[in-house]
């Protein structure tokens, strides 16, 4: 439902906001809920963005899951300058 879609995102990025992971695994093989809802590529662009927020502009994360469908692979970091 659009309501657990909701709660898992949050969720998510709660856990990426407080603890600052590096990495980020995904017991699935596409973004989360895709195609259902594009929260999966939220929390990515979240995860990349907020990383590279904390580590002054360098890149240090990675998210991945079981074996990613090609489409998964075409999310990217997006930075505001």
């Amino acid at each position: 439902t659009q309501e657990y879609c909701t709660n898992f995102y949050n969720r998510t990025l709660d856990v990426i906001n407080r603890y600052n992971p590096d990495l980020l695994y995904f017991d699935v093989t596409v973004a989360p809920f895709y195609p259902i809802s594009d929260a999966g590529l939220k929390i990515a662009a979240h995860f990349y963005n907020h990383n590279m927020s904390t580590q002054k502009g360098k890149l240090n994360a990675v998210m991945f899951g079981k074996m990613l469908e090609s489409l998964g692979m075409g999310c990217r970091t997006w930075s505001s300058k």
